[in-house]
């Protein structure tokens, strides 16, 4: 299912995306993965700008997607482009043009597509949704594991190592409820506010599309 892909690819990316930014004012320690994030919540609201590559895997480990694109975050909004998706959530909302199959849908997501969709409710939270625990790693990195405190439809997991020597996040994997498997990894991150029209997403911005309206 298309939006079950999407999801799958923001949960990811807004994770990866929000921890990068503290790394720089980390280096001296090894701070651990709650206080990264709450450092990170009260960043985030000021924008990013986040391009990454990944690659989805179903149950078995065959590679199903490999994508390339950019994220960008404001308080609790994100645009995330990679194609053929061009996807936004402005608030309230949650939208999606496909350019495959020329449909636009809107929705509005549950507190649990919030968690995975939404940067600032994920971070906020987190402690609350999840339980955060470092699991082992190596010489050169360390593994954190952020596992639901309840059941959740899609997330089973999210594995985050750190580079020992910078704190820098090397690798983010996703484990989801029906075997799926994502790999991400961030190219660049920059702080940049974003204008309010990037936020702004309309079925007439695509002329011939099809609306799939699920509010």
């Amino acid at each position: 299912m298309k939006t079950k892909r999407i999801a799958i690819w923001v949960a990811l990316l807004v994770f990866m995306g929000c921890i990068v930014p503290s790394v720089a004012m980390a280096q001296a320690k090894q701070p651990t993965a709650q206080s990264l994030i709450n450092t990170v919540a009260q960043r985030l609201e000021k924008g990013a700008k986040i391009t990454f590559s990944g690659e989805l895997f179903d149950a078995s480990g065959a590679r199903v997607e490999t994508k390339k694109g950019v994220l960008y975050t404001f308080g609790k909004k994100f645009r995330l482009r990679y194609n053929p998706i061009d996807a936004n959530y402005n608030g309230r909302e949650f939208s999606f043009y496909n350019a495959e199959d020329r449909t636009y849908t809107i929705m509005h997501p549950s507190m649990e597509d919030l968690a995975a969709l939404n940067p600032f409710v994920f971070l906020s939270s987190s402690a609350s949704v999840y339980t955060i625990k470092e699991i082992g790693g190596t010489k050169n990195s360390r593994i954190i594991a952020f596992t639901p405190r309840k059941k959740m439809d899609n997330i089973t997991a999210l594995e985050v190592s750190f580079l020992r020597k910078t704190n820098a996040p090397s690798q983010i994997v996703g484990i989801f409820a029906d075997g799926m498997r994502l790999v991400m990894n961030v190219t660049s991150i920059e702080g940049e506010t974003p204008s309010s029209q990037m936020f702004i997403q309309q079925q007439s911005s695509y002329p011939g599309s099809e609306l799939v309206d699920l509010r």
